[in-house]
């Protein structure tokens, strides 16, 4: 899912300034009104400083991450984290509970057994199965009781979208979009539509007219995320189909006020159709599947 040039609401501000940043594992874009250059790169530069840092303590690749430090720390230690890593454990266990463990951030252990997760090394430990072996202290504290492979490949990039959004406010910027590689929020007066990519084995059966009317009026002060099987390894190699279930995703969207629910709650969809009762409402949020049927 890709967003276009957006139709700006009428007095919207003229000058729309873009910028690309790797960061997250995908190429990063920002695009937002600013009044002048100088006013454009400073938010820019902000936003970019804040991806990095979110980049820095949940990779599960690098091993100096906070995550990589949870799966090698010592039972009973207490560990001083960044305060998005935190943020970010906190709103992973409460989707994980809600969504029944559709939603779960504890795939790192089998990831990394695949080597596909190199920042978590094992070294002695066993690790834990229970989220609740890392206890939350404060806001920049964990006490570990026992190391714990988490991967938040599922919903750290939504948070860091947020983050970026947030920060471009803070500087001053009233409207724009930040998409992280198909996980995007907007803010302010503007209307982005959005294009849809799909493989051409699956355009023949998925028309405009039947995208929800949600997809297709574009983005407007909120954030969407999408997610394929073969795209995100976390869902598919953490949490292979069911048996027996007569369908898989080809590809799901979900669309809710916080990129980081829309990204996590992305997750639970790519798991199962039938999703708690009321669990996408708790976002603010709205979901879509496309299937295809399983051979």
């Amino acid at each position: 899912m890709r967003p276009m040039r957006p139709a700006p609401a009428p007095g919207g501000p003229p000058g729309l300034f873009r910028r690309a940043h790797l960061a997250l594992g995908t190429l990063v874009e920002l695009q937002l009104h600013a009044d002048d250059q100088i006013q454009a790169s400073r938010a820019m530069r902000s936003a970019c400083a804040v991806l990095d840092r979110i980049q820095a303590a949940m990779s599960a690749h690098s091993p100096h991450s906070d995550l990589a430090r949870i799966a090698r720390a010592t039972p009973g230690s207490l560990l001083r984290v960044d305060c998005h890593t935190t943020a970010v454990l906190r709103r992973a266990r409460h989707w994980h509970r809600a969504s029944g463990g559709r939603f779960d951030p504890r795939v790192g252990a089998a990831l990394a057994a695949r080597g596909l997760r190199p920042g978590l090394a094992r070294g002695e430990a066993a690790w834990a199965h229970d989220l609740d072996a890392v206890c939350i202290e404060d806001d920049t504290h964990l006490r570990v009781h026992q190391p714990l492979a988490l991967d938040f490949g599922g919903i750290a990039k939504g948070h860091a979208v947020d983050c970026a959004v947030l920060a471009l406010q803070e500087a001053g910027i009233a409207s724009g979009l930040v998409n992280a590689g198909g996980d995007m929020r907007a803010f302010g007066p503007c209307s982005w539509p959005l294009t849809l990519r799909l493989p051409a084995s699956a355009l023949a059966s998925c028309r405009p007219s039947a995208l929800p009317g949600w997809l297709r009026r574009g983005l407007h002060d909120a954030a969407l995320a999408t997610s394929r099987p073969n795209q995100d390894l976390s869902w598919s190699h953490g949490r292979p189909g069911r048996a027996g279930q007569a369908q898989s995703p080809r590809l799901v969207c979900v669309l809710a006020r916080r990129c980081i629910d829309a990204d996590a709650l992305t997750k639970a969809l790519l798991v199962s159709r039938r999703l708690p009762p009321g669990l996408l409402q708790q976002a603010g949020a709205r979901g879509w599947r496309m299937d295809v049927e399983a051979r």
